[in-house]
């Protein structure tokens, strides 16, 4: 990123995640941080089961409900 613009981009990245769901957002950072020490097979099962955990979650509901409604979701 050209240097001037790295603190507009990072707060605007830092806002699209922070309107995502906190429990997929946690999977995800937990995912990518397991996945630095374990083997691939491991990664993807601990992909998939997070994967699981976050279909099953209200937040999936909520963010189904709000893409048909064409709304923005309101997360737990």
């Amino acid at each position: 990123l050209p240097q001037d613009k790295l603190m507009e981009i990072s707060v605007a990245k830092a806002r699209e995640m922070a309107a995502k769901g906190k429990f997929a957002v946690a999977a995800i950072k937990r995912a990518v941080r397991v996945a630095e020490d374990v083997d691939l097979a491991s990664g993807l099962l601990l992909e998939s089961g997070s994967f699981g955990l976050a279909f099953s979650h209200p937040d999936a509901k909520e963010g189904f409900s709000a893409f048909l409604e064409k709304r923005k979701p309101k997360f737990a």
